[in-house]
């Protein structure tokens, strides 16, 4: 797993686009006569939405141990990490982010524990702005493990 996802990927056609989303309601000021309010309303970030998701599981037989692993995903994937793995664990949830070709946001989580009959288990998750890129993502992991 010493590929970049990125070059993996570097075939594809990224599509990208832009949603607005905001929260609409009516404002109320208890403290006046008037209690009918005013309209008013937030603009919300977008999220990443759960119709985005895709999800696979992997045993990684060429670890041993989990660090080595965890270092192997984050190197594979390229993104940006945020956590840190006491060397005494024996599972990991690992979180990390990034961006893809068009600013598409995606998020990785990768659930890891070491298999008792050697290597280590993976259930990957990849989430992101867009369907086709959380789909992409994933066939070239698959095609890489």
């Amino acid at each position: 797993m010493t590929t970049n996802w990125s070059t993996i990927l570097s075939d594809y056609v990224a599509a990208t686009g832009a949603l607005e989303c905001s929260l609409h309601f009516t404002t109320k000021d208890s403290t006046e006569a008037d209690k009918e309010g005013y309209p008013d309303f937030y603009n919300l970030e977008p999220r990443l939405g759960a119709g985005n998701q895709c999800t696979c599981s992997y045993k990684l037989e060429q670890f041993g141990q989990l660090q080595e692993a965890v270092n192997s995903v984050v190197d594979f994937f390229g993104m940006q990490r945020g956590d840190r793995l006491p060397a005494w664990k024996s599972d990991h949830e690992l979180i990390i982010g990034g961006s893809f070709r068009g600013n598409v946001d995606v998020l990785v989580r990768c659930g890891l524990e070491v298999a008792g009959d050697g290597g280590v288990a993976m259930t990957l998750e990849v989430r992101s702005g867009s369907a086709s890129v959380s789909k992409a993502i994933m066939k070239a992991t698959i095609n890489a493990i």
